[in-house]
Order: C-alpha cells, then sequence, then structure tokens
C-alpha cells in the first residue's frame, strides 16, 4: 500500500508542513474521472429521447463487458435502428464523456 509520503522524496514530505492538497492522490483523481463518466452516462441515457439506444451507446463507447458477443449490426437491428445511427450514439457519447474513441470491446457472436 502506498502512502502519501511515499508519493513525494522524503526531504520534501514534513507531515508538519506539507499542505494535504498539495500531494497527489492518484485514487482520489481516478475516483474524481470515474465519477465524471458515470454521470456523463447516466446524463446521456436520461436526458435521450432514444433512452434504450442511448444506454447500448454507453455500454459500447465504455466496451463493458455486456457488449461481449453482439456486434453493432446485432445490437441495431435489435434495437430497431441503422448501425450508423447506434454507432453515432456512441461518438456522441464517447465525445461528451471524454472517454477514448477505441475500437469497440466485443466479439461477433457465433450462436
Amino acid at each position: 500500500m502506498h502512502s502519501y509520503s511515499e508519493q513525494l522524496p522524503e526531504e520534501e514530505f514534513d507531515p508538519w508542513t506539507t499542505d494535504i492538497e498539495d500531494v497527489p492522490n492518484h485514487y482520489k483523481d481516478a475516483a474524481e474521472r470515474y465519477l465524471e463518466v458515470i454521470t456523463a452516462a447516466l446524463t446521456y441515457v436520461c436526458e435521450s429521447r432514444s433512452p434504450e439506444v442511448s444506454a447500448w451507446a454507453c455500454v459500447y463507447g465504455l466496451s463493458l463487458p455486456l457488449a461481449a458477443g453482439v456486434s453493432l449490426t446485432d445490437r441495431a437491428e435489435q434495437l430497431g435502428v441503422s448501425v450508423g445511427a447506434l454507432s453515432k450514439s456512441i461518438k456522441t457519447f464517447q465525445a461528451r464523456s471524454g472517454v477514448s474513441e477505441t475500437a469497440y470491446n466485443y466479439h461477433k457472436s457465433h450462436e
């Protein structure tokens, strides 16, 4: 486990004089970022005229395991929208949330 004192060189860390706000806290930074992404996803879904499509856009945009085994083509067909519409929704969510536009993490179902 890392402590605050391990994040600064020993000569720079004095628990009596070092302002805790000046000490890097990567766990706090990560938690704040993930809260931003969760908030962006819920806002995207709740404000959408097509919440089901938006929810799946978030799932694919975040590469969640829930998308595994179902291609965009198959999911779009299940939702009754075009692949282009679903793809556009994914890109819109990623842009609004600041999530990387990496390749979708899903595998085509062989069923």
